[in-house]
């Protein structure tokens, strides 16, 4: 189980894959390392752990472990979503609102 500092759910648009969501996390670095961010395998299930707290189980059998009030992005995940929105007309990316019901995904 893995624990980002902050995360969001980008909801991707594949004209060959369909509409499938994935957990892009991201964590703060320190001293002598710098912030990174990793992006799930996609979401196959959610859980509701704790009243601020969900579990995003991923394809590969990943589990991120998602605070409510932890929702949003670093500004390196900031700029991989923008990466991802250009230069690819065959997908469409949009970061889901933080008051979305994740327990009603259509996944």
């Amino acid at each position: 189980m893995t624990t980002p500092d902050r995360w969001v759910v980008l909801k991707i648009l594949s004209v060959s894959d369909g509409t499938f969501y994935k957990v892009l996390g991201s964590w703060y670095g320190g001293y002598s390392n710098g912030n990174f961010w990793r992006i799930n395998s996609g979401i196959q299930r959610v859980v509701k752990a704790a009243e601020d707290t969900f579990l995003f189980y991923g394809v590969s059998g990943s589990c991120y472990e998602c605070r409510i009030n932890n929702y949003g992005m670093h500004l390196e995940s900031n700029n991989i979503v923008n990466q991802m929105k250009q230069g690819r007309a065959d997908i469409i990316v949009e970061v889901l609102p933080h008051d979305t019901d994740w327990l009603t995904l259509e996944i």
